[in-house]
């Protein structure tokens, strides 16, 4: 799942440079998985939006902080 997930972010900001929303809703899982998604959306150059839609706990709360302080709901 944290490999498609990167993939997809990969995609949509090398198609344009609008903003990417990330709906999050997990009790958590594979450490490494997680602390991946988060690299990713700290190296995207699209600015990315986080929602916490849930649950998020565990490896799920730093995928949400992989947003900047003002974008992350």
């Amino acid at each position: 799942l944290a490999e498609k997930t990167i993939a997809q972010l990969l995609i949509l900001d090398a198609e344009n440079n609008e903003p990417i929303r990330v709906f999050v809703t997990s009790q958590g899982g594979h450490v490494d998985s997680g602390m991946a998604i988060h690299d990713v959306m700290r190296f995207v150059k699209s600015p990315i939006y986080s929602v916490a839609a849930g649950w998020c706990a565990s490896i799920a709360v730093p995928i949400l902080m992989g947003a900047p302080k003002e974008r992350r709901f």
